[in-house]
Formats: structure tokens, C-alpha cells, sequence
């Protein structure tokens, strides 16, 4: 491999660079699932509560909306994110920034959340702006015929094509108040 370009050698399952990074970031990532800072995150975080149906199960608090929810619905969110892979440059920063935490720079969010941080940490917006525009996205996502009762609803008309709807969707959320964000 003369140019030492692995997604370049005939018959590996990378068709592009990205592709290679992705690969990486996902290798590096599978790791992070049995970090010892991080486990030990959750073993003293957590607590038994009745899941509803008459069951105890493993709960840990949010730290943003401070809800106990399921440890199934739990994710460990770096405060300062691993950030991108995308070149040979970028390995080092990410493994740092991936492996090197403490307790004080990880924390236990809901899935939800976890959705809303990431779009913020991406958009460069604040958490309360990021949650509007996930419930924003999450209302487009619907059906013409459910947008458009959505918008009926709300005393207003449907707009075509589809997108341009979402400044009025947007509107009436921040108007009203986030509807399905938990």
C-alpha cells in the first residue's frame, strides 16, 4: 500500500475516506461502552424503582431534566464532546476527549435529552432553542394529512410545498410551548 490509504486497497469495505473514519469513530466508539470512569458512573448513580408494571428495575436520574428514567433509556453524555474523526490529525483529540473523563465531565441524560444536546452541540444554539427545533423537526416528519390536522388545529392552514411550513410549525411551538419533548 504504497500510498497508506486503506479505503484505497481492492476489496475493503470502505469505499471512501468518510467511510474509513466512520469505521474508526465506530471501532473507538464500541470501546467506550465498557469504560471503567463511565460504569462506574452509573453503578453509583443508580436506584431501584417500580417500572409501573410491579417490577423493580435500575433507574438513574437526568441531568438535565432531572426525571429518574430506566437505565435502558440512559446515555452518558461527554460535556464536552469527543468533537469529529474525519482525518489521521483528528485521532488523537477524539481518543483524548473520548477516553480521558472523569466524573466531572461525563453525565447521565435521557435519550431526549441526549437528542437535544447533540443538536445544540451541532447547531450552536442553547438547549431551550435545540428543543424547539427537535420538536420542529419531529412535527415535519409527520404526514401531509397529519401536519395538516396539526396545523388545523392550531387555526392555521397548510402551506405547499411541505417545508414551507416550518416557520409557522416553529411559531406556534414557541408560542405554545414544546408539546411531545419529555
Amino acid at each position: 500500500m504504497s500510498d497508506n490509504k486503506p479505503w484505497n486497497v481492492k476489496g475493503v469495505p470502505w469505499k471512501t475516506e468518510a467511510a474509513f473514519y466512520g469505521w474508526v469513530r465506530g471501532q473507538l466508539r464500541r470501546g467506550w461502552t465498557r469504560h471503567p470512569v463511565k460504569n462506574l458512573l452509573i453503578q453509583n448513580n443508580r436506584f431501584k424503582k417500580d417500572n409501573g408494571k410491579g417490577r423493580l428495575t435500575w433507574h438513574l436520574d437526568c441531568s438535565k431534566c432531572k426525571k429518574a428514567t430506566p437505565q435502558t433509556k440512559i446515555q452518558i453524555d461527554h460535556i464536552h464532546p469527543a468533537g469529529s474523526l474525519k482525518t489521521t490529525e483528528d485521532i488523537g483529540k477524539f481518543v483524548e476527549r473520548l477516553y480521558f473523563v472523569t466524573f466531572d465531565t461525563i453525565r447521565p441524560l435521557c435519550i431526549p435529552c441526549h437528542e437535544v444536546v447533540t443538536l445544540a452541540e451541532r447547531k450552536g444554539m442553547t438547549f431551550d432553542e435545540a428543543k424547539v427545533e427537535k420538536e420542529v423537526i419531529n412535527i415535519m416528519k409527520k404526514s401531509v394529512v397529519n401536519l395538516k390536522m396539526w396545523l388545523s388545529k392550531h387555526n392555521l392552514e397548510y402551506l405547499t410545498p411541505k417545508p414551507s411550513n416550518i416557520d409557522q410549525v416553529r411559531r406556534i411551538i414557541n408560542e405554545r410551548g414544546v408539546e411531545r419533548y419529555t
